[in-house]
């Protein structure tokens, strides 16, 4: 099973970015003509947001200027193989009732062998990339594939990214309350994040207290819509020495 996730390289990042390792590639403006990958970041999006007003990825296949604002990278998985399987073994019965030269006609004539070819997409990050700093816009994984570690491989590669670009800072906004926030706020702690604590009595903005940047910080009220509120979560990008 694949679980790496996949980008389109972006030519005018290409030089930062190692092309033996995929982790340091950054991701590129997904094409509009990829109706097909946009049509299944919008079913892993209403998979994982099934309640919410109004389409993210909706509103992002909706408009060319979103497209080309945002950067998407994407985890993928190996398609099941039972029908490819019952396919070959159909195609060997046949064989077999067969002459002996179909017989020996490889099984795999017309199997593509491209290994992307047989990938689902699960999973997604979308993001804006600025000089100073990484908006991240989106992060969701379909349920059927969460528990793999694609959330902390998608964010991995949105900080690789900032870091290649020469960014200080990556921010990302997340549910204030919900088992599902919880798990996300500990997936965005895992990877490196704190809640900002910048604007609020008390914070100092550097995550570095006894909490370890757990401290709930700000709230971004209504955020997500009447009573549904956010909190903004940060990390900062440390510069490798050259």
């Amino acid at each position: 099973m694949s679980t790496a996730p996949l980008r389109w390289r972006d030519d005018a990042e290409a030089g930062a970015a190692s092309s033996s390792s995929s982790a340091d590639v950054a991701a590129a403006p997904l094409p509009a003509s990829d109706a097909a990958t946009l049509a299944a970041i919008a079913s892993v999006d209403a998979a994982c947001f099934p309640n919410e007003k109004g389409s993210w990825a909706e509103a992002f296949r909706a408009s060319a200027r979103a497209r080309r604002a945002t950067k998407i990278v994407l985890a993928l998985e190996e398609e099941e193989k039972e029908e490819e399987e019952a396919a070959e073994e159909k195609a060997a019965e046949e064989k077999e009732a067969g002459t002996r030269e179909d017989a020996e006609e490889p099984l795999t004539a017309g199997v593509v062998a491209d290994p992307l070819a047989r990938t689902r997409i699960v999973g997604f990050a979308a993001f804006a990339s600025g000089s100073m700093a990484f908006d991240v816009q989106r992060v969701a994984v379909h349920p059927s594939a969460r528990r793999r570690g694609h959330a902390t491989r998608l964010l991995a590669s949105v900080l690789a990214a900032a870091r290649a670009r020469g960014a200080a800072l990556v921010r990302l906004r997340v549910r204030d309350a919900g088992a599902e926030a919880e798990a996300a706020i500990g997936a965005y702690l895992k990877s490196g994040f704190r809640f900002e604590t910048r604007g609020t009595e008390g914070g100092d903005g550097g995550g570095g207290g006894a909490d370890g940047g757990r401290a709930r910080g700000r709230v971004l009220r209504d955020y997500y819509g009447p009573g549904e509120h956010a909190r903004e979560m940060v990390a900062e990008i440390e510069r490798r020495p050259k």
